[in-house]
């Protein structure tokens, strides 16, 4: 009998500690990050360079064509910036900082019409690494 008396009170006690403990833990309802006013993505403000989309802010030549896609509905071009960000981009899309508009995108590469030249990105044909110049 004392000995069913002293497991039945082991048993509280144990549960007593171990609720205690799960209750000092970390609720994995809780937010993981805490929001603090003014880190919310509409109070956020650009400044005038980071307005500009990435594939506007260089000189055309500044890309890398790394793919074309031709299919019945449209083609698409995939485009390396710089930064090593790729973009795919289609006939009438914007691209370099000259204001520059793709006019055709064909087999050999794609074809970009500025104010008073038009710019050839021709298809690379061998590797190219990831620099981040």
């Amino acid at each position: 009998m004392n000995n069913k008396i002293i497991f039945i009170l082991l048993g509280v006690l144990l549960s007593i500690t171990f609720t205690g403990i799960a209750n000092e833990g970390v609720n994995p309802f809780n937010p993981i990050f805490e929001s603090t006013p003014g880190s919310g993505a509409s109070e956020y403000i650009e400044s005038d360079s980071e307005k500009v989309h990435p594939l506007q802010k260089q000189s055309v030549k500044n890309y890398t064509l790394m793919a074309l896609i031709t299919s019945e509905k449209g083609d698409i071009a995939m485009v390396r910036a710089k930064s090593g960000e790729e973009y795919f981009v289609r006939v009438n899309d914007a691209l370099g900082n000259a204001g520059g508009k793709i006019t055709s995108i064909n087999k050999r590469g794609i074809e970009i019409t500025e104010k008073d030249k038009v710019v050839s990105l021709l298809v690379r044909n061998r590797s190219i690494s990831n620099d981040k110049n």
